[in-house]
């Protein structure tokens, strides 16, 4: 377990303004993992705060990062490609599925665990909720797609199921 301590001081100064917006970015990513289960996506195990400080006890990755990986091997032979970017793809599935968007994906932030599987980190740009929005907007072009269709139809006379016109 690796714990990660982390200041959230409340903004009275320009440089505390931003010191305030990158908490916003810590807790969004406390949020996050703690709402997040899958074994391509980092582990936080419990996080809690003093007056000044949030801490987040998560998962000690050993393996590294793709990108320090990366630079020590110049590029993966293809089985490892493969592998990592099936991992890869099956995480950013699964936050999609629980309306997470990661928003900052880069080999930095692809972890490496000691058995060789990818586990993706740093959530603090993500944002949650923002693929339902997507998913509410898709559905009512459906639905102004299908009532204007049904308003041709009705004008046209044409009668029957859509292909058969029968």
């Amino acid at each position: 377990m690796a714990a990660l301590c982390l200041s959230l001081i409340a903004p009275t100064t320009p440089r505390a303004s931003l010191t305030h917006v990158l908490a916003a970015h810590i807790r969004n990513e406390r949020n996050i993992l703690a709402f997040a289960s899958n074994d391509f996506v980092v582990k936080m195990y419990y996080s809690f705060q003093s007056e000044k400080n949030l801490y987040m006890v998560m998962e000690f990755l050993n393996g590294g990062d793709c990108f320090s990986l990366l630079r020590e091997v110049t590029y993966f032979d293809e089985e490892l490609a493969r592998q990592f970017v099936a991992e890869t793809v099956l995480a950013l599935k699964y936050l999609h599925e629980i309306g997470v968007v990661h928003r900052d994906m880069k080999p930095d932030n692809m972890l490496i665990s000691n058995q060789g599987h990818i586990k993706l980190t740093d959530f603090g740009l993500s944002r949650m909720g923002m693929l339902d929005r997507q998913e509410d907007k898709k559905e009512w072009q459906m639905r102004q797609l299908l009532m204007r269709t049904d308003d041709d139809e009705a004008e046209s006379g044409a009668v029957g199921t859509p292909g058969t016109w029968e």
